[in-house]
């Protein structure tokens, strides 16, 4: 083969490689579009007590959320949020009435 029939099939496996990876993207987009057309969004908000000696349940919370039902439920966890709450408020007396 001469030197230059070889440049031309390099250059042709060169072209047949990138139209294959730009392929490749567009049926990815295709498919991210499709799923997110499935996809819908939440938010949930769980209120708990915990003894004061435990971690910090923001050390935890994403790890816990990527477990057992919630995993198997969820394509994926966006964000978590921890804040502490006044238990002796209007708004959270109720747990405390409720242990007792």
């Amino acid at each position: 083969m001469k030197t230059t029939e070889l440049d031309m099939m390099k250059h042709q496996l060169s072209e047949l490689q990138e139209a294959l990876q730009n392929s490749y993207k567009r049926i990815a987009e295709l498919t991210e579009t499709k799923d997110m057309k499935n996809l819908v969004g939440y938010k949930v908000e769980i209120i708990f007590t915990s003894d004061k000696t435990q971690q910090d349940p923001a050390d935890w919370v994403l790890e816990a959320a990527r477990e057992g039902k919630f995993k198997k439920n969820t394509k994926m966890v966006h964000a978590t949020s921890v804040a502490p709450i006044d238990l002796y408020s209007d708004e959270y007396k109720w747990l405390v009435d409720a242990k007792n």
